[in-house]
C-alpha cells in the first residue's frame, strides 16, 4: 500500500468515527470535529454540521428547510417531500405563518408567480427564497419577480441560470446565483457511476494524464455544438474515468448555460472550459482565478487552448458537496440561515460522507 493510500485510509476511518458519532450524539460530534487538523497533512476544513450529500438538480428543495408548492406537483421538479417533517425530507410550505425568521424556501421557478400571489402579502419574518428547475421551463414575469424583490421580508432571491431567469433586471441586489449540480435520476445510471469514479478518484488520487477531454456533447445549444470538437457518445463510467484523467473538459452552453458536465469536472478535480459569464455565474470563482471555471470561452481549437491555459490549474472540489453551498448562500446573505437538517443527501453511506469531507 503507498504511503499516500495510508494517510487516506487513516483520515477516512477517523472520520467515519465522527460521522457515526454524530449519528448518535448530535452534540458531540460538532466537538470533536471542530478545530481537528488530522495527522499526516490532511485537514479538514469545516464541520459536517448538516451531513449533506452531492449536489444535484434535486438539492434546492433537498437543502431548504421549506419546499412551495404544498402539493404533489413539485415531485415533477424533483424534490421528494412528505407532509410529514423528517430527517431526509423537505417540510411543505401551506401557509405564510409556518414560518420562522430566516428560513430558506425552494420556489420551483414555475410557481414563483404562485408563491408571489398566495404568500408574500402574508409574510411577517424575513426569509430567503431559492429557486430552480432541471426541466428548461419559461421564466417567471417581470412583474412577479418585482413584487418578490421589493418585499421587504424576501432578504435574497437565489436562482438558477440568471440570464434566462433573472428577470428585467438580473443584476439587482437582491438576486444572487444558486448552482445546477449533478443528475439525480432514478435508475439512470449515470449518478451510481459518478459516485464509483469520484470515490475511487478521492481514495487512489488523480492522475491527470490527459490535457483536455473533448467529450460527448448533446444536441442541445442552438447548433453551435457542431463546431467544438466532441467524440461519439460513451458508457457513463468510461466517460467519468475519462474526464477524472483529463486536466480540463470542454463544456459549451445547452439549452441554457449551467449544464451537469460543469459539476461534474469539478468534483473529478477537472476544470470546464465554459461559455459562462462571469457576474451571473460567479458562485463558481471569479474570472481572474484559474479554476475551478474558465469563464466566457470563445475558442474551441485544442492546439491554440493547450498553449494558452495553466497546466496546474485549482480546483475546488468540494463546490460537488451540498455542505458547502449551504454555507456559501449563508455567507452571501451575511449570517447563519434555518435549513433543512438530514443525515445524507443522497443516501450516502457513512463512508461515502467521511469521503467528501476529504475533498478540497
Amino acid at each position: 500500500m503507498s504511503v499516500k493510500k495510508l494517510k487516506v485510509g487513516l483520515c477516512v476511518l477517523l472520520v467515519v468515527i465522527i460521522v457515526k458519532l454524530n449519528h448518535d450524539s448530535r452534540s458531540l460530534a460538532p466537538t470533536l470535529l471542530q478545530g481537528l487538523t488530522l495527522p499526516l497533512g490532511l485537514g479538514l476544513r469545516r464541520t459536517t454540521r448538516r451531513g449533506g450529500g452531492i449536489l444535484t438538480i434535486h438539492s434546492g428543495c433537498r437543502m431548504s428547510k421549506w419546499v412551495y408548492p404544498s402539493s404533489p406537483k413539485v415531485e415533477k421538479y424533483g424534490c421528494k417531500v412528505h407532509p410529514t417533517p423528517g430527517p431526509d425530507i423537505s417540510q411543505l410550505l401551506y401557509i405564510p405563518s409556518q414560518l420562522e425568521e430566516n428560513d430558506t424556501v425552494f420556489v420551483p421557478l414555475t410557481e414563483v408567480e404562485r408563491f408571489v400571489n398566495d404568500m408574500l402579502d402574508g409574510l411577517s419574518t424575513n426569509i430567503v427564497v431559492i429557486s430552480g428547475n432541471w426541466m428548461d421551463v419559461e421564466p417567471p414575469s417581470n412583474t412577479a419577480i418585482y413584487k418578490l424583490l421589493t418585499n421587504p421580508h424576501v432578504l435574497k432571491w437565489f436562482a438558477q441560470n440568471l440570464p434566462k431567469y433573472g428577470g428585467a433586471n438580473p443584476f439587482h441586489p437582491k438576486i444572487a446565483p444558486f448552482p445546477y449540480g449533478l443528475l439525480e435520476a432514478g435508475t439512470n445510471p449515470i449518478f451510481p457511476a459518478y459516485k464509483e469514479i469520484l470515490f475511487g478518484n478521492i481514495q487512489n488520487g488523480s492522475n491527470k494524464t490527459n490535457f483536455i477531454f473533448a467529450g460527448p456533447l448533446g444536441k442541445h445549444g442552438n447548433g453551435k455544438r457542431t463546431s467544438i470538437p466532441q467524440r461519439e457518445l460513451m458508457r457513463p463510467r468510461d466517460y467519468f474515468l475519462q474526464m477524472s484523467k483529463s486536466t480540463y473538459v470542454l463544456s459549451p452552453d445547452g439549452d441554457r448555460p449551467e449544464c451537469y458536465r460543469h459539476y461534474e469536472a469539478i468534483g473529478l478535480g477537472t476544470v470546464p472550459i465554459t461559455e459562462l459569464d462571469p457576474f451571473f455565474f460567479r458562485h463558481l470563482g471569479s474570472s481572474g482565478s484559474n479554476g475551478p471555471v474558465i469563464f466566457g470561452n470563445k475558442i474551441w481549437n485544442l492546439t491554440v487552448l493547450e498553449n494558452e491555459l495553466d497546466p496546474n490549474p485549482f480546483v475546488k472540489r468540494s463546490m460537488i458537496w451540498e455542505d458547502y453551498w449551504m454555507d456559501w448562500v449563508d455567507d452571501v446573505v451575511g449570517f447563519r440561515l434555518h435549513w433543512n437538517t438530514f443525515e445524507s443527501g443522497n443516501g450516502l453511506t457513512d463512508f461515502e460522507n467521511s469521503l467528501l469531507v476529504l475533498l478540497d
